[in-house]
């Protein structure tokens, strides 16, 4: 993984979860869900949903807030070199991702 800081959004089509940092009044919001325990709001994107209006739905339904977004940067994976990678979505039968995806992470206030 790798930190890309930017105020420029990579492709859409490479963008697959969205998290970011709500804070008000000096306090950082965290989450408690049932899947991930305590963790920043923020989810996969649906395909019809630019990055910021996935991060304000994800901050919605599992933090119940909302405001502004200010993009800090994103985290490039790359499975170019995970041999497994390809083998392991062919033995599932389904189309693998990209061996490259991008998560952003955005500011909230």
């Amino acid at each position: 993984m790798t930190w890309e800081k930017s105020s420029k959004l990579p492709q859409n089509d490479l963008i697959t979860s969205v998290h970011g940092f709500c804070l008000q009044d000096g306090k950082l919001l965290l989450v408690d869900l049932r899947d991930r325990g305590w963790d920043f709001p923020g989810g996969h994107k649906e395909a019809d949903e630019t990055p910021e209006e996935c991060f304000k739905r994800e901050a919605r339904e599992e933090g119940y807030v909302e405001g502004e977004c200010e993009l800090l940067g994103y985290i490039i994976v790359d499975h170019s070199d995970n041999p497994l990678w390809d083998a392991l979505y062919n033995k599932k039968a389904c189309n693998p991702p990209s061996t490259t995806d991008c998560r952003l992470l955005s500011f909230w206030r």
